[in-house]
């Protein structure tokens, strides 16, 4: 879970080769097809998915059901297969909207938003994908953004880092100061200690 998290937020990023690097690692055939689907590859996608949807569909695995037709509609709208795409996602909206499915969506990124708010313009079940909408706005900052996204949510690697950095920089700060600066924060302490008034 925490690996296709990862590949996810990379693929959101727009950093290809790290996501698949990843993918290679582990044994992750939604994340292989996220990674198709992000290089445009919608065919690859498709023939990898379909399987999978027929063994979900007979398992009866609503949840997995889902995931495996937000990215078949994923992939036939970024090669610029709308009807096929909103065809899909319609389907998806249905299977969802009884258990309330908000993250499976939202989770997708900008791709998913677009579609979302097309789906919107054409009246597809409005209360729930204006839900979905509102959802994504409040996790991505805005409901129609395109390229990749660069949220808290989707950034969250790369922040974790920059965080270890500035955490790191801040214990070693004293030290910095000692070796690198000390004549300089000396002289002024020594002109602030001679500036402040002497009832201060």
């Amino acid at each position: 879970d925490i690996a296709a998290t990862q590949i996810r937020a990379l693929l959101q990023q727009g950093k290809l080769e790290a996501a698949t690097s990843l993918a290679l690692t582990y044994d992750l055939p939604l994340s292989q097809a996220r990674k198709l689907i992000a290089q445009r590859e919608a065919s690859a996608a498709l023939a990898l998915l379909e399987p999978m949807h027929r063994r979900a569909k007979t398992k009866g695995d609503v949840d997995e059901q889902l995931k495996i037709m937000v990215l078949q509609a994923l992939a036939h709208h970024v090669i610029g297969e709308q009807s096929q795409a909103l065809q899909q996602l319609d389907d998806a909206l249905v299977l969802a909207e009884p258990s309330g499915f908000i993250r499976t969506f939202i989770d997708e990124g900008a791709p998913m938003a677009q579609l979302l708010s097309d789906a919107s313009g054409r009246g597809m079940m409005p209360a729930y994908t204006n839900t979905l909408l509102g959802a994504f706005a409040v996790e991505h900052g805005s409901s129609k953004k395109t390229g990749p996204c660069t949220c808290r949510a989707c950034a969250t690697p790369s922040r974790d880092v920059e965080r270890t950095r500035i955490r790191s920089v801040a214990i070693d700060r004293p030290r910095l100061l000692e070796s690198r600066n000390k004549r300089a924060t000396l002289r002024r302490l020594k002109y602030r200690k001679r500036a402040q008034p002497e009832n201060f």
